[in-house]
């Protein structure tokens, strides 16, 4: 995700996270390059919502979950699920159960 990306992200949680108090998050990502991945969780903010999840779904390739395991556990609390693209459903599921 580019800095762009998060501009219209950040907002989006910390309305949801003033809303709801705890959210639980869906995040599906296609076309995976660790080149083109120009901010990290830590750079675009993601830190101060770190107790605010819940649940935290992963959609996308081997590529992406590998990546992700080594910087997404030390920067939240909620329980993270991995799930391979063709597992969308049982992503969705998941992530309401």
């Amino acid at each position: 995700m580019t800095e762009a990306d998060w501009v219209r992200v950040i907002p989006a949680l910390q309305e949801r996270i003033k809303q709801s108090g705890k959210i639980r998050w869906y995040f599906k990502m296609q076309d995976f390059r660790q080149d083109s991945t120009k901010t990290t969780w830590e750079d675009a903010g993601l830190h101060q919502f770190q107790d605010a999840f819940e649940r935290i779904a992963v959609v996308g390739s081997k590529e992406l979950h590998g990546w992700m395991r080594d910087r997404m556990p030390p920067l939240f609390t909620a329980e993270i699920g991995f799930f391979e693209s063709i597992f969308q459903e049982e992503a969705h599921k998941w992530i309401r159960s």
